[in-house]
């Protein structure tokens, strides 16, 4: 019997119309991923009997229901996964051409209260070692983001990571067909030499590390007699929180801390890719610290601080804004 390796995995997303129904066509061009966690669990407990007859055991196990979803871990990257920041924001983007370059186009988002329909989401989980190699697939419904975060610290490229509750899964298949990859996504790396920079109170910071998370606060959706999920819900608002790491220079940060500064918080990674600018830029709203490290010393090397920023909405500030160019007319396109 082959051994299956994670050599060939990769993940195809495809919004869809209403959550858990799949569109008619499914997306069949695949992105790179770091790594996936995707499962479909039925989870069973014992049956709530007192146990007769002197059998030491229970008298068999009972359903309490599915549990499917799990992580996906993308490369940040410039092109490629525009229906996953459609779903987290719950905005299509708006897409503009962007001049001089008219190969070049400004797709604009902002968080909405609800997020789109759910994702299905096609894994391919890895690939046997015969000749030819057979591919693993599986097909999820209703894949719905509950948190995703950007994350990245000097030396490594960055990730995206999403963590999901889908509605379940299909069948697994196998095919000697190989995935089909996208070569918009491979093309539009972000790297550790990729530019980067924070502003926020009139100051430009840069980075040891970085983590933004933008949390929907997701629960599943039980119901008597249903073994699968409704539609995923809110138990909370959504929160949106960057983390950063950075030399301590001045007291600006700490003293604004103390005094409860609020201002918009930019993040910017520009790379220019064959001749044109590409630009990531998260806007955090009315963004104010609401932790500081306050700087300790534990050696003889450079201090650092670590600071956490929260957003606040306001009128015509929903918390969020992302705007992202790249050479893709339509956001959604792999």
């Amino acid at each position: 019997m082959s051994k299956m390796f994670g050599l060939g995995a990769a993940v195809a997303l495809t919004a869809e119309p209403s959550w858990g129904t799949p569109a008619g066509t499914l997306e069949t061009t695949y992105l790179e991923v770091v790594s996936q966690n995707l499962s479909r669990v039925i989870n069973k407990e014992k049956k709530p009997t007192i146990a007769t007859g002197g059998n030491p055991t229970p008298g068999g196990y009972i359903c309490v229901g599915e549990d499917s979803g799990g992580q996906l871990v993308f490369p940040l990257t410039f092109e490629g996964l525009g229906v996953v920041w459609q779903h987290i924001t719950g905005l299509v983007a708006t897409t503009t051409v962007d001049t001089p370059s008219a190969g070049v186009h400004t797709h604009d988002l902002a968080l909405q209260l609800y997020q789109r329909p759910g994702i299905t989401v096609g894994l391919c989980k890895g690939s046997s070692n015969a000749s030819p190699p057979a591919f693993q697939f599986e097909i999820f419904e209703g894949y719905k983001v509950s948190t995703a975060t950007i994350g990245w610290s000097v030396g490594s490229a960055p990730t995206l990571t999403l963590d999901g509750i889908a509605q379940t899964s299909q069948t697994r298949t196998t095919s000697t067909t190989a995935p089909t990859m996208s070569v918009l996504q491979a093309g539009s790396d972000i790297d550790s030499c990729t530019t980067a920079t924070l502003t926020w109170n009139g100051a430009t910071y840069y980075l040891n590390s970085l983590t933004l998370e933008i949390n929907r606060n997701l629960q599943r959706n039980r119901k008597i007699g249903q073994n699968e999920t409704d539609e995923p819900i809110p138990s909370d608002l959504t929160t949106v929180e960057l983390s950063a790491a950075i030399d301590w220079e001045s007291n600006a940060d700490y003293n604004a801390f103390l005094l409860e500064t609020e201002d918009d918080l930019v993040l910017t990674i520009t790379k220019v890719i064959g001749g044109d600018t590409h630009v990531f830029t998260a806007t955090l709203h009315n963004a104010s610290i609401i932790e500081h490290d306050g700087s300790p010393a534990s050696g003889n090397g450079v201090l650092t601080s670590s600071l956490k920023w929260g957003v606040r909405s306001s009128a015509g500030k929903s918390g969020l804004a992302l705007q992202i160019i790249n050479t893709s007319s339509t956001f959604t396109d792999v």
